[in-house]
């Protein structure tokens, strides 16, 4: 999936932001989302490995790197920091962004768990069971229309399971509606989808929370 979310100069009717709510309905397909260059070489490798049909997005820009590889297995997640206050599951592309946004809450005593989710589907539900035992806050941040996105499945696991009473879930990506031509920064910043916006935004959440068990 070339060109997954925003393309910025190439124009609106271009942006791959839908992607992931019909490919995630497709019963047996393996959909995955690499976070930097080597985990689509990874990912590539993989898939010709597979039994199984298997649909790989990646984004609009030139590859980067961000280290740490793991190993892929089959629906399993990589956990890229650990943290205590909040639980961030970044998809592909928006893994780079919530490094940033990470680092930010750090430097205001916030301390973030990061997740790379890698997969969409079959979604990591041993480590999402996890993740609800240990965070009330959790957020979800894809590259992607927020209706029938990553979010939302894992917000289904929740619901399903009997665990989204436990927790606060929060779900960040793009609305549902065309989104208009400008650069990728742009529109990122416009969506609160940019490492700045989304760091005040958890922010607000959690002093919130810690407000209310005053």
């Amino acid at each position: 999936m070339d060109r997954a979310g925003a393309v910025g100069e190439d124009g609106p009717t271009h942006h791959g932001v839908f992607d992931v709510g019909y490919m995630r309905l497709i019963p047996n397909l393996v959909c995955m989302a690499p976070k930097d260059a080597q985990e689509l070489k990874d990912s590539l490798e993989f898939a010709v490995n597979l039994n199984s049909p298997v649909s790989i997005r990646y984004p609009k820009g030139e590859a980067y790197y961000l280290g740490q590889s793991q190993k892929m297995e089959l629906g399993k997640s990589q956990i890229m920091s650990e943290g205590k206050n909040v639980c961030i599951i970044a998809l592909g592309s928006m893994v780079k962004t919530a490094i940033e946004c990470t680092k930010i809450l750090t430097s205001e005593n916030i301390s973030a768990c990061l997740v790379n989710a890698r997969f969409i589907k079959p979604l990591d539900e041993d480590l999402l069971k996890s993740l609800a035992s240990r965070f009330g806050l959790i957020i979800t941040l894809e590259e992607a229309s927020l209706d029938c996105g990553f979010g939302s499945a894992v917000l289904e696991f929740y619901e399903k399971s009997g665990l989204l009473q436990n927790i606060k879930l929060v779900r960040a990506g793009f609305p549902d509606e065309f989104i208009p031509h400008a650069s990728r920064e742009e529109l990122f910043k416009t969506y609160g989808l940019d490492a700045i916006s989304l760091a005040d935004r958890i922010k607000k959440m959690v002093r919130d929370k810690v407000s209310t068990l005053k």
